[in-house]
């Protein structure tokens, strides 16, 4: 859960289906509040059989953007055959643009390069 710029709550819900939800509540301290849901593509329970999956949410610092993480890493099945090799670890990461509510991007990090990006934090407005 995240406090947005204009003080809503941003609450990310990781699901089994690979339909994550992204819950914005706007003026959630007044007698009319108002809810937004937005479905941010991530990982599924079949995608990460014999792995783990995390999330997190983080905001940019000028407010605009949400960013949502979800690093996945996988090991060996319990009886692996031999000479097995895991899948590298991945994270995917989507872009959600606050002022037009909507995704803007997503990536598998696993396609940027052969390192592992969990705990990855935003830092800037780049």
């Amino acid at each position: 859960m995240k406090v947005g710029p204009d003080q809503s709550l941003l609450v990310l819900e990781p699901d089994a289906g690979g339909q994550w939800l992204l819950v914005r509540v706007r003026n959630w301290w007044s007698k009319e509040p108002v809810s937004e849901v937005m479905k941010i593509p991530v990982w599924s329970a079949k995608d990460i059989k014999n792995g783990s999956v995390d999330s997190d949410l983080q905001i940019s610092l000028d407010g605009h953007y949400a960013i949502a993480f979800a690093p996945a890493i996988w090991g060996a099945p319990l009886f692996a055959r031999k000479g097995y090799i895991p899948r590298k670890p991945d994270t995917l990461i989507t872009l959600i643009d606050l002022q037009r509510w909507q995704v803007v991007g997503s990536t598998h990090t696993v396609n940027l390069d052969d390192a592992n990006f969990e705990g990855a934090r935003v830092l800037g407005n780049g």
